[in-house]
């Protein structure tokens, strides 16, 4: 049987819920990477899908969600693609232009709907920025990945 305190170690403000024949989905906040670079065209391991988490190891993402930590000189729109098929990295979010996201103590939230990659053991996820912000700043932004283990 699962143990849900180690879950909840393994995934920061985690929720469970016990199904019938011991069934438990457990929602909340996935991974966070910190202090992406914006102003670079590159790609940024966002999590790695560890192995053997409660009954289960399959990673249902539903949201995603950007926020600056450093906005300097930020000009222009970006866009990025996240996912882990390689070269394109688009399966579970496509590529998207972040229009308005372009200031300090802003977000931007990405619902995940639709068909879209689930993510197993081992897997990575990957953000894919194919045009970066502009500027001669500094523009860092973290990214929160939500959904469920299943």
């Amino acid at each position: 049987m699962a143990n849900i305190n180690q879950m909840q170690n393994d995934f920061d403000n985690a929720k469970s819920i016990r199904l019938t024949n011991l069934t438990q989905i457990t929602s909340g906040q996935l991974a966070l990477a910190g202090s992406i670079n914006g102003l670079i065209t590159s790609t940024y391991t966002i999590a790695t899908v560890p192995l053997n988490i409660g009954v289960s190891s399959v990673w249902s993402i539903s949201e995603i969600v950007f926020k600056f930590n450093d906005v300097t000189g930020l000009t222009g729109t970006m866009v990025a693609s996240m996912g882990n098929n390689s070269a394109t990295y688009d399966n579970v979010m496509p590529s998207t232009t972040f229009t308005g996201f372009n200031a300090l103590n802003q977000q931007y939230r990405y619902q995940v709907s639709g068909t879209s990659r689930l993510l197993y053991s081992s897997d990575v996820l990957t953000l894919n920025i194919t045009t970066p912000f502009g500027g001669g700043g500094s523009v860092y932004f973290d990214v929160y990945v939500y959904g469920e283990v299943i």
